[in-house]
């Protein structure tokens, strides 16, 4: 039986509320869309078990060391010495024992060694299966093999599934979330009438940008030409139209003061 079974039953009550808006006011926003469950499904119900189970490998791990990290000692009659008060036996570390036949115990602390081989390797499968079920990968949790740190071209391809599931959300996400945009502007004065199709939500992947291959892809693309240098600005710098405008003005002016040839050429162009 279904727990999150959505059931209709008898209406109760029945209120109107003007809200002024062209469409419902509540828009949902799930985050994996389920039949059953209004709610959808959400990204942890699968990986539960696998990180419960490593929870619990750690825990037998932990149990295993803290039970042998303070071993017992053997040693031959003559270590020990008796407390006259207590009985007790103590042992008289730092002395030299005499070892009466070679059936006397030697000294020496009572270990077990533990093969925790085949524990370890349940945990690195355990991680990797969390990898995959998680669809994150391991480089997301700074799982990299190697101790030079890559590049952002690198990175972008050790990343390849986590940055699959970020389009698959975006392209679910981004029709509502412009249809919530659209609709606040409709109550919004400073913009009323705007549009679904005039919203353009430009989403990040959330990796480091690289600053030395974002130059190199706007010189190339400039230089191709595929992109103008104001839109190149306006995306790897993060400027608006007038500061990017600006900019490429005053890049001009600076061309022109270095190369005075140029500056001659330009002169006689504007008298002709």
């Amino acid at each position: 039986e279904m727990r999150d079974r959505l059931e209709i039953g008898q209406m109760i009550s029945s209120t109107t509320y003007k809200t002024g808006l062209s469409d419902f006011a509540i828009v949902q926003l799930p985050n994996v869309q389920a039949s059953g469950n209004i709610h959808g499904r959400d990204d942890y119900t699968p990986i539960d078990p696998i990180i419960m189970e490593l929870i619990s490998r750690v825990g037998q791990i932990a149990k295993i060391l803290d039970k042998h990290a303070s071993p017992s000692m053997e040693a031959p009659d003559s270590a020990f010495q008796v407390d006259n008060d207590t009985g007790e036996y103590t042992l008289k570390a730092g002395d030299a024992f005499i070892r009466n036949s070679k059936e006397d115990a030697e000294t020496r602390y009572i270990t077990w060694d533990g093969n925790l081989e085949a524990a370890f390797k349940e945990f690195d499968m355990l991680l990797n299966q969390l990898y995959s079920v998680s669809e994150m990968g391991a480089a997301i949790f700074g799982d990299l093999k190697g101790s030079i740190p890559p590049s952002g071209a690198a990175l972008r391809r050790l990343m390849v599934n986590p940055l699959m599931k970020v389009g698959r959300i975006r392209n679910h996400a981004d029709p509502v979330v412009k249809k919530i945009i659209a609709l606040l502007s409709e109550v919004t004065p400073s913009v009323s009438g705007l549009k679904r199709s005039d919203i353009e939500i430009q989403w990040q992947d959330g990796l480091p940008n690289d600053p030395l291959e974002e130059a190199q892809i706007m010189n190339l693309r400039v230089q191709a030409p595929t992109m103008s240098a104001t839109t190149a600005m306006q995306r790897y710098d993060n400027m608006g139209i007038e500061q990017a405008e600006e900019e490429l003005g005053r890049i001009q002016e600076q061309a022109l003061t270095a190369n005075p040839v140029l500056t001659s050429a330009v002169n006689e162009n504007k008298e002709v």
